[in-house]
């Protein structure tokens, strides 16, 4: 939703057709959703609703049964009532000790940084899920998919960074005539602070380009410098490929007029 919602940022940026107050009303919107901030509550509400959902299946079988598949109630729910109370209580373990020791420090709120090595730690440990361990039946059906979240927040992020950035950039444009030569010129008059590269730690990748524009872009979640490259999925039509590559804020390369017919 987010990066729909910043399309029309991009094209008025594009066709440089926003006025500086519009400009200074666009990056405080833009400035105020802090989603590495709601990371944790995000992923304690995930923990939340995984121990909540055991204790559904625990206290109403029958119904538990039914929302699992079972070719019949009788023998799903049968099953549930003469499972130990203990047996839950392990696969409620295993889900809260894997969104604390995993889920929520794959982003640090503090240092804003997506950690990457706490993610391929996670994804080796997410192996457990694919054993028949009979404390990890109900974790396979709860867990899957959520490691991927810290990434969604990192790259949703860095796109609200891009786009603040990519505003006080124009409005250096409008008031020097270009864009600067580096972006530690749009601070303090443009930028309190610049924001950080929340995959690597280390400043947005920035560079004019021969045509009077820019290149601004993070490393992207392969943690590689591919110089402003984005990847592509070859579907129809092809979409960007947000685990290899860069993850890019840029404009079209603008192109000489056709010269006028004799």
């Amino acid at each position: 939703m987010i990066e729909i919602t910043l399309q029309p940022v991009w094209e008025g940026l594009a066709h440089r057709q926003w006025t500086k107050a519009q400009l200074l009303e666009l990056e405080k919107l833009l400035a105020t959703p802090d989603l590495l901030a709601a990371y944790p509550r995000a992923i304690r509400g995930e923990q939340a609703f995984g121990v909540a959902m055991i204790d559904f299946i625990r206290d109403n079988p029958q119904p538990a049964a039914n929302l699992f598949g079972a070719d019949t109630s009788l023998p799903g729910a049968t099953i549930l009532v003469l499972t130990p109370f203990g047996w839950f209580d392990q696969n409620k373990s295993f889900i809260v000790k894997f969104h604390q020791e995993f889920s929520l420090p794959t982003i640090d709120v503090e240092k804003r940084l997506f950690r990457f090595d706490v993610y391929q730690r996670a994804k080796a440990a997410q192996g457990e899920l694919h054993t028949q361990h009979p404390y990890r039946i109900l974790g396979r059906m709860l867990l899957p998919g959520i490691l991927d979240v810290g990434q969604k927040f990192a790259q949703s992020q860095t796109a609200l960074d891009l786009a603040r950035v990519a505003c006080a950039l124009e409005r250096h444009r409008l008031k020097h005539g270009a864009f600067p030569d580096t972006t530690a010129a749009l601070v303090p008059a443009f930028l309190a602070k610049l924001p950080h590269d929340i995959m690597s730690g280390e400043p947005l990748r920035y560079r004019r380009t021969a045509d009077g524009n820019f290149i601004l872009y993070s490393v992207g979640f392969n943690q590689t410098d591919d110089g402003g490259e984005v990847a592509l999925i070859t579907t129809k039509p092809p979409s960007p490929d947000f685990q290899r590559g860069d993850w890019v804020w840029r404009y079209p390369e603008k192109t000489a007029a056709p010269a006028a017919p004799k």
